[in-house]
């Protein structure tokens, strides 16, 4: 990637690995924009107290959702990302909304070209605050919304936490906005150095694998990537990773623009701070958009964070976990080799994009395109994506599917084992 010009934003729209790494809720989807001017912060709102708000979230795989309003519309779906340089509007739903558009513009995806405009005069509106006169971006978010299987409205990013102190606490399932000014920690957890790169956070960790000397390095944290880590493709190739990875399962992912391979497999320990994470889940792209600046490791996702409670503390330039009930349960992965999607707007219907090579979904004859009328005598349309793949995360269990082919109806019986 150039250089960009020192007045730009990289727009690191990654959810990423959300877009289909069709093997789990997340996708390695990064945008590039050019020219996108930072807005100025917004004050945040004076109060007694350093906490402002707090919010309930939702989760979706790994991922954390929350109610809000834009311009004062109703109540929408806003998906929180800490890799977003800038946030995001649906592209669909900025034209319901007749929203101010300044120009289009190209975006560089990770599979390649994309369509884009710029939205000013926009309000984010959440329980208890609001931020103001934002310029955002509007992208088409449809092929994340079928992977999602739910409504994709906003991606809010580095506008959020930059002007507060922001809270996520996966176990509780809440966040909290704390005013920056007044906010001051008491609690026991470990407090991290954030370094910023093009809006970004970056945290220093350490990686250990098979045959190897540990490499530390620096992480962007990355809350809007389903996975545990995902390595920056030049990473890979310098270090020789792949060597060293035992075993993997080769896929795709698709990005803004196509698609491109990918591994996932899994490192023996991530180090951050004190905190050490056995075989967390790892993506190994070896080609792709921007993950990561040049020269860093890599990208810490949802699947490690969800583990803690995090507070991202952008204006004092750091991040502080405390590890949750979750900090020592296994990174399970799918174990069926299905990759599912839904259509919008319902969400209903449920589709099989891709079958994994040498997985129980291809041994029983499931192909791309088949639709899943039934699950264990249940109709699919009652299941979300978000239940179905956790369902086959768990290993030595038996599902009985019903299956429609063109005008033929299937029934298979599929028995989960760990792929990685």
């Amino acid at each position: 990637m150039g250089a960009l010009r020192r007045d730009a934003l990289r727009l690191d729209f990654n959810l990423r690995l959300w877009l289909a790494l069709f093997f789990a809720l997340g996708s390695l989807s990064l945008l590039s924009l050019q020219g996108v001017a930072q807005q100025p912060p917004t004050a945040a709102p004076s109060a007694q107290s350093s906490k402002l708000a707090t919010i309930p979230i939702e989760m979706n795989g790994n991922h954390v959702l929350l109610q809000g309003r834009v311009n004062g519309s109703a109540p929408l779906w806003f998906t929180l990302d800490t890799g977003a340089a800038s946030s995001v509007i649906n592209m669909r739903l900025a034209r319901e909304l007749k929203l101010q558009v300044v120009g289009n513009s190209r975006a560089q995806g990770a599979g390649g070209m994309a369509e884009s405009s710029r939205l000013n005069g926009i309000t984010f509106s959440l329980p208890g605050v609001e931020i103001k006169n934002l310029s955002v971006m509007a992208i088409a978010l449809e092929s994340i919304e079928a992977t999602a299987g739910r409504s994709m409205d906003v991606i809010i990013g580095a506008e959020l936490f930059h002007r507060y102190v922001v809270e996520v606490d996966y176990a509780s399932r809440t966040l909290t906005l704390y005013d920056p000014q007044q906010f001051v920690y008491k609690g026991t957890g470990e407090s991290l150095p954030l370094k910023f790169f093009y809006n970004h956070p970056y945290v220093t960790g350490r990686i250990d694998m098979p045959g190897m000397e540990p490499i530390e390095g620096d992480f962007v944290i990355d809350a809007g990537s389903g996975f545990g880590i995902t390595f920056q493709p030049g990473f890979v190739k310098e270090h020789k990773l792949m060597e060293h990875v035992t075993k993997t399962i080769q896929t795709k992912a698709r990005g803004v623009g196509g698609e491109f391979p990918l591994a996932v497999g899994r490192v023996e320990s991530l180090e951050i701070g004190r905190f050490k994470l056995d075989k967390p889940v790892t993506a190994f792209p070896q080609t792709g958009g921007f993950i990561s600046k040049e020269g860093s490791v890599g990208n810490i996702g949802g699947l490690i964070l969800r583990r803690f409670k995090v507070i991202f503390d952008y204006p004092h330039k750091r991040m502080i976990l405390e590890p949750n009930k979750s900090f020592g349960d296994p990174f399970d992965f799918d174990m069926s080799g299905l990759a599912l999607v839904s259509e919008s707007p319902q969400f209903k219907t449920i589709k099989i994009n891709r079958v994994m090579d040498a997985s129980p979904a291809s041994e029983v004859g499931l192909k791309a395109d088949d639709v899943v009328l039934e699950v264990d005598g249940r109709a699919a349309a009652e299941y979300t994506l978000h239940t179905l793949r956790e369902m086959f995360k768990k290993e030595g269990k038996e599902y009985r599917l019903k299956i429609k082919r063109g005008e033929e109806t299937l029934q298979v019986q599929i028995k989960t084992r760990r792929l990685i």
